[in-house]
């Protein structure tokens, strides 16, 4: 047993001791949004536009993220799921989802202290039948960083890069950012992080409704509902927590 154990160690490299590497999270693809508490207001009274207008304000932004990744989360979740194959130093994941229409390939090969990665796709009906081994998108990860570059599916370009951290499932940063062309939102960027409890969503307009950048902010604590909101004029107002009924405070903590 001991020579056996031997033999891993020195050829730790080899084809048959080699382990297949640890896959990001699908987390690494997807935030929390702020949402007004279901609570009814236990103070009995008090307005909650605050919080309103900042659920209001992230929803677009949401909604576009959710569009675009869902469906690449799900394939990604399948997808690793499965138990990879070794081709020379890259190790192989593959799924068929035959209701979705779809076989997904994910390969990733080692790089420095971390390990490339390459998802491809065949199968997609309807307008997307002809990506027949589409590129969907490449990413780089190591323990505790990593990035996503999505490819558009009709245009064959550069998408959307996805920038993360993860040191813990509490402790994590996401930065979204539009490649796309300016008409189509680029330089637009949406970023997460959450510190524990503390969650913060920060969106960057490149090009307003006026042609200038704007940038607004949502803070919020995950469990006791307050937060607050610096608006894309420059103000700032915030809410209470949920227990007091996340209704609009005069001025801000």
């Amino acid at each position: 047993m001991r020579q056996t154990v031997s033999a891993c160690a020195l050829l730790s490299l080899t084809i048959a001791c080699a382990a297949p590497p640890e896959m990001p999270d699908v987390e690494t693809m997807h935030f929390e949004m702020f949402s007004r508490s279901a609570r009814p207001n236990e103070t009995g009274g008090g307005a909650t536009a605050n919080a309103d207008r900042a659920a209001a304000a992230l929803g677009l932004v949401g909604l576009a993220i959710h569009a675009l990744t869902i469906t690449p989360r799900l394939i990604y979740a399948g997808t690793v799921s499965q138990r990879p194959e070794r081709y020379g130093e890259a190790w192989v994941f593959n799924k068929t989802m035959p209701l979705a229409g779809i076989e997904a390939t994910l390969t990733a090969s080692p790089n420095g202290e971390g390990w490339d990665t390459e998802m491809k796709v065949s199968g997609l009906r309807g307008e997307l039948v002809h990506l027949d081994g589409f590129v969907w998108w490449r990413g780089h990860h190591e323990a505790t960083k990593g990035n996503w570059l999505f490819f558009h599916p009709i245009q064959e370009a550069e998408a959307l890069r996805v920038t993360w951290t993860r040191t813990a499932p509490d402790q994590r940063s996401l930065l979204f950012e539009n490649l796309l062309e300016p008409d189509q939102g680029g330089g637009d960027t949406v970023e997460f992080t959450q510190d524990g409890n503390n969650l913060r969503l920060s969106v960057h307009d490149a090009d307003g409704p006026e042609g200038e950048p704007r940038d607004l902010t949502v803070s919020w604590h995950a469990v006791d509902g307050n937060g607050r909101h610096d608006r894309f004029d420059g103000s700032s107002v915030c809410w209470a927590t949920i227990d007091e009924g996340q209704i609009d405070l005069d001025v801000c903590p």
